[in-house]
C-alpha cells in the first residue's frame, strides 16, 4: 500500500492536482472508472497543454 500525504496548508486546484497525480503515472482510465462509478453522467477527458513553458513534450523527456 502507498500513502500520499499533502499538506495544503493554502489549498490547492482541484484540476492541477488530477494534472500531478497524471504525471506520477496514475492511469487515466482509472480516474474514468472512478468519475463513471459515480453515475453521475458525467465524462472526463485530457490533453496535454502548454503554457507558459511550464509542461514539456514527450519528446524531449
Amino acid at each position: 500500500m502507498r500513502i500520499a500525504y499533502l499538506e495544503c496548508f493554502s489549498g490547492i486546484s482541484g484540476g492541477m492536482f488530477l494534472g500531478a497525480l497524471l504525471d506520477a503515472g496514475v492511469p487515466f482510465e482509472l480516474f474514468q472508472k472512478t468519475v463513471a462509478g459515480l453515475n453521475i453522467g458525467a465524462e472526463l477527458e485530457h490533453s496535454r497543454v502548454h503554457r507558459g513553458g511550464l509542461a514539456r513534450d514527450d519528446k524531449r523527456r
